[in-house]
């Protein structure tokens, strides 16, 4: 419990700084959160961060982000998200 709410303060952090436009250490605090057990199921936090590394031309970081976030999207059975991610990737590799 204790480890949950430490990360969803980092969260919170890091989606102020994005706000901030302070891009790179938003990036370094949703890194950090992702590769913790708290990032299971989480789609938003690799698409947040799949648009953070495409706002820094990290093309292929945010790719990965991206299949991240399709494979918890489709694990959940959620189109909706599926559906937007696939649409989002395919800008990145059509470019």
């Amino acid at each position: 419990m204790v480890k949950d709410k430490i990360m969803e303060n980092m969260y919170e952090q890091a989606r102020l700084l994005q706000r901030q436009n302070n891009i790179n250490e938003a990036i370094r605090i949703f890194e950090q959160i992702s590769i913790v057990e708290y990032s299971k199921g989480k789609i938003g936090l690799f698409l947040r961060l799949g648009n953070l590394y495409e706002s820094v031309d990290l093309y292929g970081k945010a790719i990965d982000a991206y299949k991240r976030a399709l494979t918890i999207a489709r694990s959940l059975g959620n189109k909706k998200a599926e559906n937007y991610i696939s649409y989002t990737m395919l800008g990145l590799i059509e470019d």
